[in-house]
């Protein structure tokens, strides 16, 4: 099987992504930053995986090659016919010259256009007791990125002490990353540790990912106070040569809102600037008039706002409350956004069409 899971937390869809870099951080090209994106090679498709792209830009190989060439065919022209050689050089030089001159006094149309993206929100309680369901509810919508709570690996019985992220990344052919909230010992000796936390699954490369840390009130100990805990799942996708940040959380589902406060000032702190396209998933345990909610929904867009239904995600079988959310920075513009109608979990999905634009 070509999905495999690394020993760091780290979910890849294909073998050869590099491992963690000890702090927290994954990274497919070590040192990159969202700044310096345009250092990054640029993959030619959203089908390619990570280790087929190749150094540098795409075709620049191939224009280094062209030039030596056409460098050795002028040398053999000018040994075969000496009389000639300064005419070869002489139209060269001013075939160059007017070349760079037309170049400067006509303008360069961008051919960059505006980029689709369907995008997926999904809480699916463990799978369920049925991952296949599960996966057959993502396949139907045909997302390209999914972001996805309440995930076992090898946690419980009620999942068969599966590891549901390599599984759904083969069912779907999609890349995928994990980041644990709880990393407990195995219950039986040998066995891998359980997991339980947030993942993304994506048809795009996964350029960047880190497991980020924010406060949380354990479910795993007794009389739990809000500490730091992981499980905000922060990665950076090429989507066709173009970045995008995306989000996935899960905060916690009490009625005292004050952790979820704590949570989303500390998100907010990670999600910082908006000058890259950013996406941000979660399954927020609170309607979006909650006061707790307002300094997120401030910041970015709530796909489902322009929308005249109502929106309501839990429970799966009647739902009557929204607390499921794709939130979009300035950069996208909503084409829609639905509910789609599936009991696969005790939540149903969010399904936004989004539309990047052209810088």
């Amino acid at each position: 099987m070509d999905e495999v899971r690394k020993d760091n937390g780290e979910y890849a869809g294909k073998r050869g992504t590099s491992p963690g870099n000890g702090n927290g951080e994954y990274a497919d090209k070590p040192g990159t930053s969202y700044q310096d994106w345009h250092t990054e090679p640029r993959n030619p498709g959203p089908h390619v995986d990570e280790s087929s792209w190749r150094e540098g830009r795409p075709g620049a190989a191939k224009v280094r090659g062209g030039r030596r060439r056409a460098v050795s065919t002028a040398f053999w022209w000018s040994y075969a016919n000496p009389g000639t050689r300064y005419r070869v050089y002489l139209r060269t030089a001013v075939a160059v010259a007017f070349a760079a001159f037309a170049s400067a006094c006509v303008p360069l149309r961008s051919t960059r256009a505006d980029l689709p993206l369907r995008v997926m929100s999904y809480n699916i309680r463990s799978g369920n007791g049925n991952l296949d369901s599960t996966a057959a509810a993502i396949r139907a919508q045909q997302p390209d990125v999914v972001a996805l709570q309440e995930v076992d690996v090898h946690w419980a019985e009620r999942s068969a002490f599966a590891d549901q992220v390599s599984e759904l990344a083969a069912k779907l052919g999609m890349v995928a990353r994990f980041a644990p909230i709880y990393v407990l010992p195995a219950l039986t000796p040998g066995a891998p540790p359980r997991e339980f936390g947030v993942a993304l699954l994506s048809r795009y490369p996964v350029v960047r990912f880190r497991n980020d840390t924010i406060a949380r009130l354990s479910t795993q100990v007794q009389n739990p106070a809000p500490s730091p805990a992981p499980g905000l799942l922060d990665a950076l996708l090429d989507v066709q040569g173009r970045p995008v940040r995306v989000f996935n959380t899960h905060l916690d589902y009490r009625k005292d809102p004050a952790v979820r406060a704590e949570q989303v000032h500390e998100m907010l702190g990670f999600i910082g600037d908006l000058s890259v396209p950013t996406l941000v998933f979660g399954d927020m345990n609170a309607a979006p008039d909650a006061p707790e909610l307002q300094p997120l929904l401030a910041k970015l867009h709530d796909a489902w706002s322009g929308s005249t239904s109502a929106g309501f995600t839990y429970p799966a079988e009647a739902p009557r409350e929204r607390i499921d959310y794709v939130l979009v920075s300035p950069q996208f513009s909503v084409t829609s956004v639905r509910v789609p109608d599936t009991q696969a979990s005790d939540h149903r999905p969010v399904v936004a069409e989004l539309m990047l634009r052209a810088r």
